[in-house]
Order: C-alpha cells, then structure tokens, then sequence
C-alpha cells in the first residue's frame, strides 16, 4: 500500500518495507524528552539528526499524551507547533511530516502548512457529534486526503485483564476505520495503531506485542508506538532514556512475525541499524561477492 501525501511527497510504500518515523516532541513534559526540543532551532537540530539518521518520516507532536499529562487548548498546541512545523518543512522539504494531534483544527492547520499526514492518538473519536454518527478528524483526513494513523487508546476506559485485549482493540479499531471511510477518507489512507501503553497494563500490552497479526488480518498497514515505554523498563528496570535497545529488540520481534510496517522511535539511528540488519537476513543473495 502506497501511502500518498496531499503535497505529493512520497511517504513510502507501508507493507513493503518496513517505513521508520522518527519523534520529534515540541512538548515540555513528554515522558521521555520533554523540554528538548521547544524551540524551532532546537526542533531543527532534531529534525536533522532524524533525518540523517536515515528517517523515513518525522512525527511532530506540541501536546504530551503520557500519564497523567496537562491538557492544552487548540491555540497553544497551535503556538507551539507552527513555528517549528513550518522550520523543519522550509529545511527539509522532501521528508514526509507526521503531525501528532487528535484535534481536528490543528490537523487541518498543519496539513496546510506542508504536513502530510495525521497521527491521531484517539482513533478520530475526539470532538465527535453526540450521536457518534461524524468525526471531524474523519472529515478533515478525507478533505485534505491526508493519510492518517488511527490509534486504539483506553485511558478513560480500561480494559479489564480477563477480557480479550486484541478482540477488544480490533473492534475499537474497525469502527474508528469505519467512521473515517464514511466520511470520505481511502480505505488505502488508513494505518491501524494498537496503542501500546495509552491505558494498558504491561501484560496486556505484551499480549498485544505476542499477536499483532491477528490486528494485521484487518487489513491496513500497522504502526507500533512502543519506543521507550513503560512496560519496557518494568521488564529491564531501566529508565526511559536508557530503553533504546529495549526498543529496538522488541520492534523486531514485531517486523520478524510480519506484524509492523511502521515504527514510530526515539532513537532513529539504532532501529535503523536493527533494520538493516534483518532486511539482509532476508536477503542473503543480495550480498554475495
């Protein structure tokens, strides 16, 4: 599946290769780098280092959705992203841009400004009429033909450990997918994320990792937004900065079953090196002298 930006830049064919999205939170108290990168010259450097560490699309997010964050306006996710949206667009204007957002307005404002796909950490259901029946994020993805990720999220609604966790995110998914086709967006723009972390317990999140192809047998490419989580320090101990090789061990295991066309990390660099390593596996013909 070709995912096709509504600024014509190429983002990649997700199902083919497995496509790496590089972070770039303009937040002050993200989980793991919050205040790093909160003005457009510190936002430029990291987008450089995404890039150059071999990126195929940078994720730009100006509100926090870890634990237990601060809700911030429409307006003050806006202050804080355009400036340093519309920096790394003018410096880099071939690398696709991912805009982390579940407001519908800042989606749209971004879009126009040269990004060319939306992150939606709750599955296009925020801002939805009382009746369920619209979803303006469903609508300004189908206006803008913007791609969009689609993610399951149960802060607000935690699943219990004896229910089947992949049952319950396959049927949230599948009715965030269906409102998104009814308002107008491609089948083919859609990519399914199962939220790792976001409400879930560690087992529960491990469940999810184990059997990610049952979410693959619904038919859209999958994103996994593991990078630095939680449940990976409960495993290791070890704090968020330090998870890297966590990381990266376990997107593998998701790219080894055949379960993740895209990883969205922290450190691009390392997963880019894992990647490369397993595409040669792959293809061992490929390197013979």
């Amino acid at each position: 599946m070709i995912l096709k930006s509504p600024h014509s830049r190429n983002i990649g064919k997700a199902g083919k290769k497995v496509l790496v999205m590089g972070i770039l939170n303009l937040t002050p108290d993200s989980f793991s780098d919050g205040g790093s990168f909160t003005t457009p010259d510190l936002a430029l450097r990291r987008a450089a280092d995404i890039v150059g560490q071999g990126a195929d699309i940078i994720d730009m997010g100006a509100e926090s959705t870890r634990p237990d964050c601060v809700k911030i306006s429409e307006q003050e996710e806006l202050d804080r992203l355009m400036p340093s949206l519309k920096a790394v667009r003018k410096e880099f204007p071939d690398i696709p841009i991912s805009i982390d957002t579940y407001k519908s307005k800042v989606a749209m404002a971004a879009i126009e400004a040269g990004a060319d796909l939306i992150n939606d950490v709750l599955g296009a259901r925020y801002e939805m009429a009382s009746d369920g029946a619209s979803s303006p994020m469903a609508i300004v993805a189908a206006q803008t033909k913007a791609p969009i990720v689609l993610m399951h999220n149960c802060f607000d609604s935690p699943i219990a450990e004896r229910e089947n966790i992949l049952e319950k995110i396959s049927d949230s998914l599948k009715d965030s997918a269906r409102l998104c086709i009814e308002s107008g967006v491609d089948k083919d723009s859609i990519v399914l994320d199962p939220g790792f972390g976001f409400g879930k317990s560690a087992a529960q999140n491990l469940e999810i990792l184990k059997n990610m192809g049952m979410l693959k047998k619904l038919g859209y490419p999958i994103l996994l937004g593991l990078s630095r989580k939680r449940t990976l320090g409960a495993i290791t101990g070890r704090p968020p900065h330090e998870r890297d090789d966590e990381t990266a061990f376990a997107n593998l295991y998701a790219i080894f079953s055949g379960s993740a066309d895209i990883i969205r990390v922290h450190n691009v660099e390392k997963n880019v090196i894992a990647l490369k390593i397993f595409e040669a596996i792959n293809s061992p013909e490929k390197w013979i002298l």
